[in-house]
């Protein structure tokens, strides 16, 4: 008989049990060390508190890891990985766990609940929309590898500020209800982020991550928002002079990636394909309303 339980009230060995089993045969390699593991927990915001393990009797056989904080003025649910060991699929042990974390959902206030999903998982699409969630957003995994050739981004006549990435939350056209770990309470961990003015006016921000190894070589770049002010007739320009300050040098032969970037502005990837960028997967973004019954 299946069991479904609050994280709180399991050990951290069953839960990385449950993570590492429940992820085999995925594209992405998901397994985790206790230290990995502990480690994405908080960096990533997720709560035990909001997560929950799958049982066969004493044996955990699924998980979902989830998070919830205040974005915006609402309070925000992410589902951060939802996994059931190979045996235990297509047995509704996906949809028991999720119709328990909507609960969960619903006893702590959420307002909105976010979850990413790859955009080939049809399967998995299919069951979140029979639980009320909806497709919001199409979010791209871009790359380029080693150095450009030139100059590829225009600089552009504007002054540019490195900030805290949390501090983007004050930027009037900040994007409150992006992807989870693109959004500035994520990122603030090992991110940075670079405004852009005109006079004494922010036009335009982007947060980013750099990877430097452990011999201080910087390795890659992802970048995870790239925003301009609306309906400004330089908007492109402002875009263009973000992605030549988040992938500098540019002469450097580190990996540059995106990561979840937002479909809503098209010319961002329009830029970034210009300069030699490649698809390389991608993701829907979904959310639903759990406090509507």
């Amino acid at each position: 008989m299946i069991t479904v339980r609050k994280m709180t009230e399991c050990s951290f060995t069953d839960a990385l049990t449950a993570w590492n089993n429940g992820f085999i045969g995925y594209k992405h390699q998901m397994e985790f060390t206790m230290e990995m593991f502990v480690g994405r927990m908080g960096q990533e915001g997720m709560s035990p508190n909001g997560s929950v393990l799958a049982y066969d009797g004493e044996v955990p056989v699924g998980i979902i890891c989830s998070g919830i904080r205040e974005i915006g003025g609402k309070k925000v649910a992410w589902n951060g990985g939802t996994g059931v060991a190979p045996d235990y699929r297509q047995r509704g042990v996906g949809r028991q766990m999720m119709l328990a974390l909507m609960d969960l959902y619903r006893e702590e206030g959420v307002q909105v609940a976010t979850l990413e999903a790859l955009s080939d998982n049809v399967p998995a699409i299919r069951l979140y929309k029979s639980l009320g969630y909806r497709v919001t957003d199409h979010l791209h995994f871009l790359q380029r590898e080693g150095a450009f050739d030139g100059e590829p981004f225009a600089a552009g006549s504007y002054r540019a500020e490195r900030r805290l990435p949390q501090e983007a939350v004050q930027v009037p056209f900040y994007e409150v209800l992006s992807s989870w770990q693109t959004e500035a309470g994520s990122v603030k961990y090992g991110g940075e982020a670079v405004f852009l003015y005109d006079g004494e006016a922010v036009v335009g921000y982007a947060l980013y991550r750099r990877t430097i190894d452990p011999a201080g070589m910087h390795t890659a770049t992802h970048l995870f928002q790239c925003a301009a002010e609306p309906g400004r007739e330089d908007g492109e320009a402002i875009l263009e002079a973000l992605l030549g300050q988040v992938y500098a040098p540019h002469d450097g032969a580190f990996l540059r990636r995106t990561f979840n970037l937002t479909s809503k502005d098209p010319r961002v990837i329009r830029l970034l394909e210009r300069a030699g960028f490649a698809a390389n997967g991608g993701q829907v973004l979904m959310e639903c309303f759990p406090h509507v019954t």
